[in-house]
């Protein structure tokens, strides 16, 4: 009697060591699976970034379009000033950063006109 209730429970002691070890292998690849995702997840929105980076135009920017500009033909240094006072700007640094883009573009066109 003892016995056999010793052999039922050494059984039972297996099958449940045989479950356990069967639901740890799926809950590890559950794991290795969702971390995978994870990583796709992760790399995907880096490489969507990474394509729409673009250079912002600084005043550094501009300044140096102005002085090439300016070297390229002497008439431009009144256009220019003309352009920096639509803006109500006297010098460079007065321009608003929101501004450049359009100003920088108008300065290329003036010396691209040449």
């Amino acid at each position: 009697m003892l016995e056999t209730e010793i052999k039922n429970l050494t059984n039972a002691i297996k099958e449940l060591t045989a479950v356990m070890n069967s639901a740890t292998n799926e809950i590890k690849e559950d794991a290795k699976t969702i971390v995978e995702k994870s990583i796709e997840l992760v790399q995907a929105p880096v490489e969507e970034v990474v394509k729409e980076v673009v250079e912002v135009p600084t005043h550094d920017t501009l300044r140096a379009a102005i002085l090439a500009a300016n070297r390229a033909d002497n008439k431009n240094k009144a256009i220019i000033k003309g352009l920096l006072s639509d803006l109500g700007a006297k010098k460079v640094t007065d321009v608003k950063e929101s501004c450049i883009p359009e100003l920088l573009t108008a300065v290329e066109a003036t010396y691209a006109a040449l």
